[in-house]
């Protein structure tokens, strides 16, 4: 199977020449066709739920926080996309592609860094190399815990469980690896939607919560233990 990928020079490039308001199309001129055989990945379904996922943007409540949006397409990212091969998704040359290609205006909207024309600044919302900074591989991937920590093969609820989750899911979820611990996901998720924490009571929690992480291989924890550890120390940090 033959897809596209853009190379990291390339990526500058183009990104460069998209902020002086070049249309997206631009980007098939420096897309490179790797993989097998002659068959090319059907992009198509990609294409489409871009204009969609767009179009709803122009009607979304600019009051609300960016990262409700993420939330809320998230687990229509990730299923339109999760059925593609591991290697191809494993390629960031393949995510600048779709990024710059079908979702550039998510990643220019999502971040101020765009409008101050720093490639040092932008670039990392786009060139896939850091999946907790690159907004669609971190849109996709929030769509994937979600449905894992659902345990349901359908079920994406809790990436827009909590509206206000300005930084959440990127600052306690990803890159702090609690990703791997679905059960825990669910709990910590579900404790920020029904009694959420602010800012710094909730940096605190997470790094009690990251050192008890450290002690113990919640992967195997059922949520209703986890949900259990989640409670305690909340209830610690409250009686702080």
């Amino acid at each position: 199977m033959q897809y596209p990928s853009i190379t990291e020079k390339a990526c500058g490039r183009l990104a460069e020449e998209l902020l002086a308001d070049a249309e997206p199309v631009i980007v098939d001129r420096e897309r490179r066709l790797v993989g097998g055989d002659d068959r090319e990945l059907d992009l198509r379904p990609v294409a489409q739920l871009a204009q969609e996922l767009k179009s709803e943007l122009s009607d979304w409540d600019r009051a609300l926080p960016k990262d409700s949006f993420e939330g809320h397409v998230a687990g229509r990212v990730h299923r339109v996309l999760c059925d593609i091969d591991v290697q191809i998704l494993d390629d960031k040359g393949f995510w600048r592609y779709l990024g710059l290609r079908y979702f550039w205006w998510l990643a220019t909207w999502r971040e101020d860094a765009f409008a101050g024309g720093d490639p040092g600044k932008y670039l990392k919302y786009v060139n896939g190399h850091n999946s907790t900074e690159c907004v669609l591989v971190r849109v996709y991937l929030r769509g994937q815990i979600a449905l894992e920590a659902s345990g349901s093969d359908s079920n994406y609820d809790l990436a827009s469980a909590v509206p206000e989750a300005t930084d959440f899911w990127r600052s306690h979820i990803t890159r702090v690896n609690n990703w791997k611990y679905p059960a825990l996901v669910r709990a910590f998720v579900e404790m920020q939607r029904d009694n959420r924490l602010l800012t710094v009571p909730l940096r605190k929690f997470a790094r009690s919560l990251n050192r008890r992480r450290s002690s113990f291989w919640l992967r195997e924890h059922t949520s209703l233990e986890a949900g259990e550890i989640v409670e305690g120390l909340r209830e610690d940090s409250d009686e702080e």
